[in-house]
């Protein structure tokens, strides 16, 4: 029987897609203002090169961000972040039948990467409140690796690259701080 750990830390990840630079500007400060300074902000990147699932009600030319926060966080009701962040789609869109924002919340941990969602698939785990775990990335034998259900741009090398750079620095600094992440 193992022992039941409590208060596990993780560190807030987020991708943002957009289309106007000033939405991504509001979406930024408004998690500055909830979860603090970002660890680290990945490159602007051509999200339309990757899909064109959002272009009906988004548009074309697409951009999106990847950022992972400074401040650890406790893993318990973390999966709220996502209610959250549907609430903060909605309200600073412009236009009442879409949105202006995309925003992908989860957690960057030593093990991996996650992602919430409101919507159930086969890899998908109920939480709480309406909303599912996916376990997007797995860190294995010194490497993110990808799932089959690894959306593409989640995939990209320059993605996996910034992902395995903050992962460093998340590792350093619980060592610093003497805090337990979700793997040691």
């Amino acid at each position: 029987m193992g022992d039941i750990k409590q208060n596990f830390k993780i560190q807030p990840f987020t991708a943002i897609m957009y289309k106007n630079p000033k939405i991504y500007k509001i979406t930024l400060d408004k998690f500055v203002s909830k979860f603090g300074e970002p660890l680290g902000i990945g490159k602007e990147y051509d999200f339309s090169s990757f899909t064109n699932y959002y272009e009906k009600e988004f548009g074309t030319e697409l951009k999106k961000r990847m950022l992972v926060f400074d401040q650890p966080q406790s893993l318990q009701d973390f999966h709220k972040t996502k209610i959250w962040s549907n609430h903060l789609e909605t309200e600073i869109s412009e236009h009442r039948d879409s949105r202006d924002v995309n925003i992908d919340p989860g957690y960057l941990g030593l093990s991996k990467l996650v992602l919430f969602s409101t919507k159930n698939y086969s890899h998908r785990i109920y939480i709480n409140d309406g909303i599912f775990a996916e376990v997007t990335l797995i860190y294995e034998y010194s490497e993110f690796k990808t799932q089959s259900w690894t959306y593409p741009d989640y995939a990209d090398q320059k993605n996996i690259a910034f992902l395995s750079n903050m992962r460093q620095n998340i590792k350093r600094k619980a060592r610093e701080k003497g805090y337990m992440l979700d793997l040691i």
